[in-house]
């Protein structure tokens, strides 16, 4: 899921803009396949279920992206702004997510967006700051997250990854495993960006990536917002033919 360029829009990373404009891509491509198949019943090769794969790859290539970026901008950012910007960014992120919620509640009131992707990015904003000491092991700690074992919960547990039973959601992304990506991301963003970028990542650096791309990768969260209206606006009439 999608965020803005906390790196203020600098140009210095050409290559995370464009795995964010990647990940941007595949979540249209995954959310054209799921529109027409859920609202539209038209038939997919395979089914739904098949194609989860594609969202969780965009899933991971984003909260990746996020976590490199974070501790870039966490040490570009004076200290007496840091944890003021992280509010100010998570609580922005964390309202858009209860848009969806609102919004899903409406549109699919079997199965509403409690705690998506946004949810996780905005909730991931309030925790990384605490995390920011630990360096690259993050990595480990973030890999850690993947073996905490499932088990059922409640409605308040929901968000750490123990839902109550026959909970039902299009879009879950709990903080136990997911934030564990994030905390991988800033562990390798230590490690590959600071104090300067890795030599082994100069070439793709230096990759003259579409300006289009990297627009995508740049506006993100704007993207997130407006590609369903505008999928759903061009499947509605298509299926008509």
């Amino acid at each position: 899921m999608p965020t803005s360029n906390t790196v203020h829009g600098c140009d210095r990373y050409p290559e995370l803009d464009a795995l964010r404009g990647a990940a941007v891509l595949l979540m249209i491509a995954y959310h054209a396949l799921f529109d027409a198949s859920f609202f539209f019943a038209s038939p997919l090769p395979g089914n739904l279920n098949s194609w989860t794969w594609l969202a969780r790859v965009t899933a991971t290539l984003f909260l990746l992206t996020i976590g490199i970026v974070s501790v870039i901008s966490w040490q570009r950012t004076p200290q007496q702004r840091r944890w003021p910007k992280a509010l100010r960014r998570a609580a922005i992120i964390f309202a858009g997510g209860m848009v969806v919620t609102l919004a899903t509640w409406i549109a699919v009131p079997s199965a509403p967006v409690i705690f998506g992707i946004l949810h996780l990015i905005g909730a991931s904003a309030l925790l990384q700051p605490l995390f920011q000491r630990l360096s690259v092991w993050n990595i480990l700690v973030g890999i850690g997250a993947f073996c905490i074992p499932v088990a059922e919960g409640n409605w308040f547990t929901l968000p750490f990854g123990f839902p109550p039973a026959g909970f039902v959601s299009v879009d879950y992304y709990p903080l136990i495993p997911w934030f564990g990506i994030v905390l991988i991301g800033m562990g390798l963003g230590k490690m590959l960006y600071l104090p300067a970028r890795s030599p082994s990542l100069q070439l793709f650096a230096s990759i003259p990536y579409p300006t289009w791309l990297l627009w995508c990768g740049r506006n993100a969260l704007l993207l997130y917002f407006l590609h369903q209206p505008v999928l759903l606006a061009v499947l509605y009439p298509l299926q008509f033919f």
